[in-house]
């Protein structure tokens, strides 16, 4: 999680802020593969760190009482209700037997660690 005290905090934003972007760059500077797959995973990594960049700006935003923040607590809001949505999926596939249950408690648990870190985050 982001650490307590002001400077400490907007060090480490900093700091994450820096290696995301830094893994941003490296991504966008390897050399193109020929494969179209290995060109869609490096699309969805790309996405997945600029949604890391975005969620740490929001959680400095907040933290400084910006005009951001408000928009970082919707974000927030948003998603907690997709988290439900989610685990209601989840339970739709359990009761048609149309998954097994390894692959359910996969997905549970994916769920659950994402909920962890967003816990953790606003700690």
């Amino acid at each position: 999680g982001l650490a307590s005290t002001g400077g400490d905090l907007e060090e480490e934003i900093r700091a994450r802020e820096t290696i995301l972007q830094a893994a941003l760059a490296g991504l966008k500077e390897m050399r193109p593969s020929q494969s179209q797959e290995e060109q869609k995973v490096r699309a969805d990594l790309m996405r997945i760190y600029r949604r890391r960049l975005m969620e740490l700006k929001g959680q400095a935003a907040h933290a400084a009482g910006n005009d951001s923040a408000s928009r970082w607590r919707s974000y927030r809001k948003l998603v907690s209700e997709a988290r439900v949505v989610e685990r209601e999926a989840i339970a739709t596939l359990r009761e048609g037997n149309e998954v097994s249950e390894g692959t359910l408690r996969r997905l549970e648990r994916e769920l659950d660690l994402l909920d962890l870190r967003r816990r953790e985050e606003e700690a």
